[in-house]
């Protein structure tokens, strides 16, 4: 570098590594822009793509230092090494003109790949609701496009013959996770059969042998429709409800731990309770009462092949009374 002309002379390795690092930022921000990042608190998160991704991605690494280092590297190495060196000039110069471009067309790239994620998503929603409440039922749906509310959901409109004319259901996707969706068809099917929910969990409670000393909470999840339609009878959708409880109460008088985990294995005895613990979405809770009133709350959290199981008192609910895990 004598007299500040250009040469090839060697160059310091692990600069030059870092260097050409210092560009993955910009990498990290295109990909943003392409699958989308999730940002914000409480009501403000939400899922964000294209330039609003990329903006949001700026942000953060700005925010954290790295995109300020990277930018004053980038500085720093290149006029006292790159300036000097006509082949790192060159490959940084086509670096820069390649990725200028990719980033700046980025942003049409994710129109048109939301646009295609838009067009495919009904057939999507028909092969969710086909999984929860049957093919006969799924293949008649009408599902139409509704709104998008603040980058956290999509919502659609679903016509069904299982509910009267001019009834619809609402299905809610989540933009920041793939491949999840929220349905209301059981809100709506109970508000149009108000006894139905009452009734079938009486039916599924003693199909089920589940004792009659346990207070329980529960919803009903789904029904395999098959081919009923509005007006036809209940009674035959019966057997093909899936009711699973989230609570179970019961009442016990010896409070030792060792009968504390003996009432914990009765409840899970019951088949339909267990399975009902597996599939809950967050957590099975049994409350453990004396003449009705809670003295210990028991959470069941399911996993791959156990529950994870927390007992607190509650006059201590900050503190684990007890711990431990059991196995599916």
């Amino acid at each position: 570098m004598e007299n500040g002309s250009e040469t090839n002379k060697n160059v310091p390795i692990f600069g030059t590594l870092v260097f050409f690092a210092s560009f993955i930022p910009y990498i990290l921000i295109g990909v943003a822009g392409i699958k989308g990042i999730n940002f914000g608190f409480g009501q403000g998160f939400g899922h964000f793509k294209g330039g609003d991704g990329m903006f949001i991605a700026g942000i953060e690494l700005l925010l954290s230092g790295i995109l300020p280092f990277s930018l004053i590297y980038q500085i720093v190495f290149g006029k006292n090494v790159i300036r000097y060196n006509k082949r790192l000039k060159k490959i940084t110069l086509i670096l820069i003109a390649c990725l200028i471009p990719i980033l700046i067309g980025i942003i049409p790239v994710s129109g048109a790949i939301a646009k295609t994620e838009l067009k495919n998503e009904p057939e999507k929603i028909r092969s969710y609701l086909s999984e929860k409440y049957g093919e006969e039922m799924a293949s008649e749906l009408t599902i139409e496009y509704d709104r998008e509310e603040n980058y956290t959901y999509r919502f659609y409109n679903v016509k069904t013959a299982v509910l009267p004319d001019g009834y619809t259901f609402e299905v809610r996707v989540p933009l920041f996770h793939k491949n999840v969706y929220y349905d209301n068809l059981m809100d709506k099917f109970n508000e149009i059969h108000a006894s139905y929910n009452s009734e079938c969990e009486s039916i599924a409670r003693t199909k089920r042998f589940i004792p009659a000393e346990y207070r329980l909470i529960g919803t009903m999840n789904s029904i395999k429709f098959g081919n009923y339609h509005h007006g036809d009878d209940l009674s035959t959708l019966y057997d093909k409800t899936e009711y699973l409880y989230s609570r179970v109460s019961v009442d016990v008088t010896d409070f030792s731990d060792e009968n504390i985990k003996n009432t914990i294995y009765d409840v899970l005895n019951n088949s339909y309770l267990k399975y009902s613990a597996r599939n809950c979405e967050n957590a099975f809770v049994i409350f453990i009462c004396k003449n009705g009133s809670e003295a210990y709350i028991t959470y069941l959290y399911p996993k791959s092949d156990k529950f994870e199981v927390r007992v607190y008192s509650t006059s201590n609910r900050s503190k684990i009374h007890l711990g431990f895990d059991i196995a599916y």
